[in-house]
């Protein structure tokens, strides 16, 4: 069960805070074949917050993918906000990614890991 603490309340819809590994990549116009490692700090229905080593624009599409014991979760999203490391998360920068469109399966395993949050 989630407490009230672990739930970020100023989005659209909820968010739960978790560590979870995953990757994302470039996508058009870019065509970035090459993944990058990331780690999934929360997750919603409409998006995640991720480090990543490397600075990503705002406004850059990727794929992403999440790693939840052996299932992996793909979504197609977009960076609507970027911050450089600092005193909150000095490991990386932190990206906000926004989910553009989920296909149904992924929103259900997206459901069953807020709902269940057994990382």
């Amino acid at each position: 069960m989630v407490s009230n603490s672990e739930l970020i309340w100023k989005r659209k819809d909820d968010r739960v805070i978790l560590d979870l590994g995953g990757d994302y990549r470039i996508l058009e116009p870019y065509q970035n074949k090459v993944r990058s490692l990331s780690t999934i700090r929360n997750l919603g229905r409409g998006g995640v917050l991720i480090i990543s080593f490397d600075p990503i624009l705002v406004g850059t599409p990727l794929q992403m993918r999440f790693y939840h014991q052996r299932n992996i979760i793909t979504v197609n999203s977009r960076v609507v906000w970027a911050a450089a490391p600092g005193v909150k998360e000095p490991s990386g920068y932190q990206i906000g990614v926004k989910f553009e469109p989920v296909l149904q399966v992924s929103l259900l395993n997206i459901d069953f890991l807020i709902k269940n949050k057994q990382i």
